[in-house]
């Protein structure tokens, strides 16, 4: 499998989609915020793939209590599109304790073919659907257990995706209003005729109650994989910009 594929549709995997998520689940009215990240290396909302090049990621969510609309797109540092989704979700239970959700996005993935005579960049569509529930342990603590399926259309794409992911949401308080918030995650991830495997992930970000930046390392690491080849071991740093986070 190319290295520079993109499996789309994030788990959310950022650590504002979790944060939200243990907020009063009785919200309502209009919401409105983004989340802007440079980062060293673009990984996947699968984190299995990476880019191998730093990326700029672009994250809108537009909330009215149970109903989420996130536009999310990536670019490389030089302009170069590498996806962009559009995620409509939508909370079946909220409670302040339990959120069960499920989730639908059209996505377009784009990869570069380099030719004799030019350069080719074709676009990939594929649907994901979702499913995933979230147990709040407190304002500190959340566990979310989540599925994802996805179909390829073009030829060329892949045709049936599995990603079965955990992910744990810890936030571990600092001095003068910093604070760190972790998500370690272990994933599953069946590509049908191309293989399987199970990964281990994590973000660590260091962040502060009333500055709206964020410095964060993530990696990915393949426990065991059928793949060939195999994805192999991936990192990077990014910083983080959110803009009417609450």
């Amino acid at each position: 499998m190319k290295k520079l594929f993109v499996i789309p549709a994030f788990l959310f995997t950022t650590a504002s989609t979790y944060s939200q998520q243990k907020k009063d689940s009785t919200e309502r009215g209009w919401h409105v915020s983004a989340m802007v990240r440079a980062t060293s290396n673009g990984i996947s909302n699968i984190p299995a793939f990476s880019l191998k090049k730093p990326a700029l990621l672009v994250y809108l969510t537009i909330k009215n209590n149970r109903f989420t609309y996130e536009p999310q797109m990536a670019y490389s540092f030089s302009g170069t599109p590498w996806f962009m989704n559009n995620w409509f979700r939508y909370r079946i239970i909220q409670h302040n304790n339990f959120v069960l959700r499920t989730g639908a996005t059209w996505t377009l993935s784009f990869q570069k073919y380099i030719t004799p005579q030019n350069e080719i960049t074709r676009v990939y569509p594929y649907l994901a659907l979702e499913a995933a529930s979230t147990c709040i342990f407190s304002g500190q603590s959340s566990l979310t257990l989540g599925y994802w399926y996805e179909h390829g259309f073009e030829s060329g794409s892949l045709k049936t995706i599995h990603y079965l992911f955990l992910v744990e949401d810890l936030i571990i308080g600092l001095r003068k209003g910093f604070y760190i918030e972790a998500l370690p995650q272990i994933f599953y991830l069946n590509l049908g005729t191309s293989g399987d495997g199970l990964f281990g992930s994590a973000i660590v970000g260091l962040k502060h109650k009333k500055i709206p930046l964020a410095l964060s390392l993530q990696i990915n690491d393949p426990l065991t994989t059928a793949f060939s080849p195999s994805p192999e071991f991936a990192w990077n740093v990014s910083l983080a910009w959110y803009i009417n986070n609450r």
